[in-house]
């Protein structure tokens, strides 16, 4: 027990490893700092001569990292002018030049005349990696004091129009200049970060890379800080998939210092170079420097799936519609066995239940009853399981490893239904692969979850796979094995052609493949130690620039999906009233449509719903997202990355809003005093939502009635009995309703910002399989100090609780008695969620490393190779790779022709060619010509026997000649020894058969002329054969 005591006591007075490095950090944050004043004097053409004079220090042998102070004192000041205060002029942000001292009004106005007066730029030279020509007033070089005036009557650093990094930021920079993963809190302005250790790295001589999650941050982030780029002189480009962008464009991309792009497009660009003909048509030609942004999404969440180019598999296309008739067939056969199964789950959750009610019901009266109803229950379990015995059970699913498995009764089923005889057996033998698969298809795929209906690559309607992690459209990606062809087929889309791999490497050892990595997100701490062993990269946990201000409430539980969805639509309806913008993450867009239906048709409340199939209109639906009210329904928004700020209120839009929601009476009016408004408001949700009379809520004094209303609402709300609400103040009373979390009206009141009035209230629907995930939902909300709330409503019939956590499940019911209805906060479950999600964790852990594991051998192989490659499409070297090719060539060569074994293998060889059995080399092994023959002889007629009695086994599995099946039997002798059975042997059973099958096949290996061997036993053969070879 000693030790923890001293790490105690060490960590008191040195802090932890973590404190240790942001203190170093923070004494280079107080160089660039002491900088400031210096590198702000300098002119625009000034600031970007520096970076010339960095690279010239570079070229002369100096260290980056001994100047890197210099290096972000310049870029914060670029960041600043570029991204923020240059803002003033764009016309689309409407800048208040009425703010400014007459001086630099004058001076504002001159240069938007000038900016309007100057052609737009093409995207070439300086302005390399943009898609369209860019306007002026970006690339124009504005005075300093007009820099300085902005900053005067803007001095907090705020967007549009300033940008200074903090120096948290800068933290963060120089966290990602070592190498390391930078863990900034959700809001913390990771976007700005990751160009600032770009600027770094540029300047060392090094391409980067910036990786995010999807295409459209991509754009969104190459966009924003291609100003910032260009005001150092540097370029910044976006690559893209294919089928949205040239070849061309992507070859422009890659020329430039910075470029943005996805994991998938980085990857799928190495792997395509690696196919091409020519080095001139390859388009990345470095992998200098990497800086992955959401760093756990891509390196933990999509490690899982590795990177593959495939191409077409089959000249004869399976048979996919039949499996899928035979899937269909076995899924509505075995509904009986399901709904007999259901019924036994749910007797056996009623049997928990009782078990609870029974130990915690405090009226002793009732304990006959209760005790009743559990013995009724008990005792109709064994019924039930009885009754689902009675019923087939034709295939097993695992949801939580998303597989199907068909049980012999089920294969049985398909055979019987099929009409084409034994799958095991001749062309039938892909048939119980292509079954599994189609059941899979329609049991453990769904429709709006895991994948919609949309255009494709080809623009046609197909099957479109949506991404887990960030709820988008994957265009142009398949599953693999068949699934995908399955899913097609399920719905009725064209089935595209099946797949094989011709090139795949995995995210991991993609990654591996820069000099140098680095990371940022805003959960990466529970991943450190993969992140470690994986990747070699240490996290390090940036403080906030302000602490958060978020109120993350407890999870509330409910029995069934149905009270859970209920509790959903009122706690968006609450939050609503006040005017409170509210995000609602769900897990798929199923999910997100059924509650946007009910929240219409409970509620008539507006909202936006944003997923795979809306995902265009994202940028349009974020933007609004923290506006007065705004209720935004969101498929998996913890991956998006994305910015909701909260917007501005005036009077007259609250006051409407509240006569929206009936909050307010309408003879309100925004001329009126706050006072005025705020009375009527509370007499007119004394009558409406607290059960006063309308004449008593009138003419009651308004402080009376405040106070009888705060009981009425903490008597049915809070949970507060009769008695302590009478004898309760206001005060108690308010705090009582703020601690359910979720009751809003208390608080009514008039607020300028959506910040003032509380901010972004977050509404989690599920679980996620990952905490972080969870996390990174909550961080939408109480960004930069904002304020904000959260609060996850979940469900024990939610899907990560049924797949992991069905005995907890059962406890918690008996222990806490739990019916439809009820909500608890029990530490119990919510540590049972806990274990849920550490499982998942831990199995998606176990199979990343097996991943890696898998692909190890591949990796050193496509590394010998693809380098080996690379030299000959380059030129490089091309004598030495022939000698060296040869070489190896002739030793394999010597090798493997004068190997003891090699006369033995040619003759197993040629016996599998002529006699169609499969005799083991080693067999042959040390014998004269007299002694090979007769073990010919011997050997494959052993093996034939054998093959013949496991088909009969297959087709007549006993005596019983009724079992025949004559069709498939006849056409299986005719094909693998041409014997034509006839009605007397089949009639005469097992033993019949197989005599003939056993003439047939000693006749036809008799006739097999063997003197080709001959030669293979001569004791020069094998030298002669090398001979021949050179």
């Amino acid at each position: 027990m000693a030790v923890p005591v001293i790490s105690s006591v060490m960590r008191s007075l040195f802090g932890t490893r973590n404190q240790r490095m942001v203190k170093r950090y923070l004494r280079i944050v107080d160089q660039v700092n002491a900088l400031e004043p210096s590198i702000r004097a300098l002119t625009d053409a000034e600031l970007r001569e520096r970076t010339a004079q960095f690279r010239a220090r570079v070229a002369k042998g100096e260290d980056p990292l001994s100047f890197r102070h210099e290096v972000f004192a310049v870029a914060r000041e670029a960041m600043d002018r570029s991204v923020g205060i240059r803002n003033v002029l764009n016309p689309d942000l409407a800048f208040d030049a009425s703010t400014l001292p007459d001086e630099a009004r004058a001076m504002l106005e001159a240069a938007r005349a000038q900016a309007a007066l100057l052609p737009d730029e093409a995207p070439e030279g300086d302005l390399l990696g943009c898609v369209a020509p860019s306007p002026a007033w970006v690339t124009m070089d504005l005075p300093n004091a007009l820099y300085e005036a902005v900053r005067a009557v803007l001095p907090m650093s705020k967007p549009p129009f300033r940008a200074r990094p903090f120096d948290v930021q800068i933290i963060g920079a120089i966290v990602l200049s070592e190498g390391k993963i930078a863990e900034m809190k959700t809001g913390e302005g990771k976007t700005i970060v990751a160009p600032l250790a770009s600027y770094l790295a540029a300047v060392s001589g090094h391409q980067v890379h910036v990786v995010t999650v999807n295409d459209y941050l991509v754009q969104r982030d190459r966009d924003w800080t291609f100003p910032f780029f260009r005001a150092l002189g540097l370029t910044a480009g976006a690559i893209h998939p294919v089928h949205m962008q040239s070849t061309e464009g992507k070859q422009s991309a890659y020329q430039c210092d910075v470029v943005y792009g996805t994991t998938a497009e980085f990857g799928f660009d190495y792997l395509r170079d690696n196919m091409k003909q020519r080095a001139e048509d390859q388009v990345q030609k470095r992998r200098d420097f990497v800086i992955v942004d959401e760093v756990d999404s891509i390196l933990i969440d999509e490690a899982r799936t590795p990177l593959i180019i495939s191409g077409p598999a089959y000249n004869k296309a399976p048979r996919y519609d039949l499996a899928d008739r035979l899937a269909r067939h076995l899924v509505e056969r075995q509904q009986a066995w399901n709904e007999a199964d259901e019924a036994v789950s749910k007797a056996r959750s009623m049997a928990a239940g009782l078990e609870g009610d029974l130990r915690n019901v405090r009226d002793a009266s009732q304990k006959p009853e209760l005790r009743k109803k559990l013995d009724e229950a008990r005792r109709s379990i064994p019924r039930l399981e009885a009754e689902r015995d009675r019923h087939a059970q034709y295939y097993e699913v695992e949801l939580d490893k998303k597989r199907a498995t068909i049980t012999s009764a089920g294969i049985a089923e398909a055979q019987r239904v099929s009409g084409i005889g034994s799958f095991y057996v001749g062309e039938n033998m892909d048939m119980p692969h292509l079954l599994e698969q189609s059941v899979r298809a329609h049991t453990v795929y769904q429709r709006d979850r895991d994948y919609v209906i949309a255009p494709d690559e080809t623009g046609q309607l197909g099957v479109v796979i949506v991404d887990q992690n960030t709820g988008r459209k994957m265009v142009g990606r398949q599953w693999s094995d068949g699934l995908h062809q399955a899913v097609e087929s399920k719905e009725g889309v064209s089935i595209k052609q099946e797949t094989q791999t011709m090139a795949t490497i995995t995210v991991q050892n993609y990654f591996k493949l820069y000099r140098h990595r680095a990371g940022m997100t805003g959960t990466a701490d529970t991943e450190a130690e993969e992140f470690h062993e994986i990747y070699r990269l240490d996290v390090v946990s940036i403080p906030t620039n302000l602490p958060i201000a978020r109120d993350d409430r407890d999870d509330q539980v409910y029995v069934s999906v149905k009270d859970k969805w209920s509790a959903v639509i009122e706690e968006i309806r609450r939050h609503h009233d006040l005017g409170r913008p509210v995000l609602v993450g769900t897990t798929s867009v199923e999910k997100s449509e059924f509650l946007a239906a009910e929240l219409r048709k409970r509620h008539g409340i507006r909202h936006e719903v944003l997923n795979a199939k809306q995902h265009e209109r994202e940028a349009e639906i974020v933007a609004g997202a923290g506006q007065l009210g705004a209720v935004m329904i969101a498929t998996n928004m913890a991956g998006r990355g994305t910015d909701i700020k909260l917007g501005r209120i005036t009077r007259a839009e609250l006051i409407e809003h509240w006569k929206r929601r009936n909050i307010c009476p309408r003879e309100a009016t925004a001329e009126q005093a706050d006072e005025a408004v705020l009375e009527l408001c509370w007499r007119h949700l004394a009558a409406t939502q607290a059960g006063i009379e309308r004449a008593e809520a009138t003419s009651m004094p308004v402080d009376e009635l405040q106070l009888r209303t705060l009981r009425a609402w903490a008597i049915e709300h809070a949970g507060m009995t009769e008695g302590d609400a009478r004898k309760a103040k206001s005060s108690t009373l308010m705090k009582a309703l703020d601690g359910t979390g979720s009751f809003q009206l208390h608080r009514i009141g008039f607020h300028a910002t959506v910040e003032a009035m509380g901010g972004l209230h977050i509404i989690g629907t599920e679980r996620h399989e990952s905490r972080r995930i969870d996390n990174q939902l909550r961080g939408r909300a109480g960004r930069q100090g904002d304020a904000g709330s959260s609060r996850f409503l979940l469900s024990l019939e939610d899907d990560l609780m049924k797949m992991f956590a069905g005995p907890a499940t059962l406890r918690a019911l008996s222990v806490l008695g739990m019916r439809e209805g009820d909500a608890i906060e029990a530490p119990m479950l919510t540590r049972a969620v806990a274990r849920a999600q550490k499982k998942v964790e831990e199995r998606n852990f176990q199979m990343r490393k097996s991943i890696l594991e898998y692909d190890e051998p591949l990796n050193v192989q496509r590394g010998k190779f693809y380098g080996l490659r690379q030299r000959i499409l380059e030129g490089k070297d091309l004598r030495s790779i022939v000698l060296e090719s040869i070489d190896a060539s002739v030793a394999d060569a010597v090798a493997t022709y004068l190997d003891p074994l090699h006369a033995p293998r040619c003759v197993s060889e040629w016996v599998w060619e002529h006699y169609g059995v499969h005799v083991e080399a080693e067999r042959f092994r040390g014998r004269d010509r007299d002694g090979m023959l007769r073990a010919v002889r011997t050997d494959t007629h052993e093996e034939a026997l054998a093959s013949i009695d496991t088909a009969l086994n297959e087709f007549l599995p006993d005596e019983d000649a009724e079992h025949l099946d004559p069709a498939l039997l006849r056409e299986w002798a005719q094909k693998s020894w041409g014997c034509e059975l006839t009605d007397a042997s089949l009639k005469g059973g097992r033993r019949e058969v197989r005599a003939e099958l056993e003439s047939a096949m000693r006749a036809r290996f008799d006739a097999i002329d063997t003197a080709a061997l001959e030669p293979m036993v001569a004791g020069d053969w094998s030298r002669s054969e090398l001979a021949s070879w050179c």
